[in-house]
């Protein structure tokens, strides 16, 4: 005798998203996994008395998705400016500005006036030389435009002199506080927190 489902959706639209993709319309699962899929009648023989059934009410259902804790406007950004994570040193992760930051002079001739040298995704702690990027790192990239080498982790930042010039504070005071940054119309915000 089969053991009963722990859950049974019917009622539904239910998606394998195989190849091809085949629609069903219920399904069974037991210890976290699907036992069943198919018709409501054949997939409504394995509730038991303790089993959880849910009428979904014609409703797509798809398969269980993992949230990777993915900050997906980070993703796109990455995608458009610097990816430092294949970075394996400080060097490197400059070199990988400096490409960038040639990418903005070119769009400088085309109109886009933002200027901004945005890097992401470096990770330190695979380094020999395991720090933090310094203002004085992201000030060999450019002197004259603003830069800024995002953590792949996205809570920490360096930036360069110019973006420390549009800070309220003395540079050398804000090393230890936390500050937000937003840039605004081309501009830098900072708010402490």
């Amino acid at each position: 005798m089969t053991a009963a489902a722990d859950l049974v959706l019917t009622n539904a639209e239910v998606h394998t998203l195989g190849s091809p993709d085949e629609t069903h319309e219920a399904v069974a699962v037991r210890d976290g996994e699907v036992v069943r899929v198919g018709r409501a009648f054949d997939v409504g023989l394995l509730a038991g008395v303790e089993t959880r059934v849910v009428d979904c009410g014609g409703r797509v259902v798809l398969p269980g998705f993992i949230d990777a804790h993915t900050h997906l406007p980070m993703v796109g950004r990455s995608l458009v400016h610097a990816d430092l994570s294949a970075a394996g040193s400080p060097a490197e992760a400059v070199e990988l500005l400096r490409e960038r930051a040639a990418e903005v002079e070119s769009d400088d001739e085309t109109g886009d006036e933002a200027g901004w040298v945005l890097g992401y995704g470096y990770d330190e702690s695979t380094w020999d030389d395991s720090r933090y990027l310094t203002r004085d790192d992201l000030d060999a990239v450019s002197e004259s435009r603003p830069v800024v080498a995002f953590r792949e982790d996205v809570h920490t930042a360096g930036v360069n002199s110019v973006v420390l010039d549009e800070s309220p504070w003395e540079a050398d005071s804000i090393r230890d506080i936390a500050v937000s940054m937003t840039i605004v119309d081309g501009r830098v915000v900072f708010e402490r927190d």
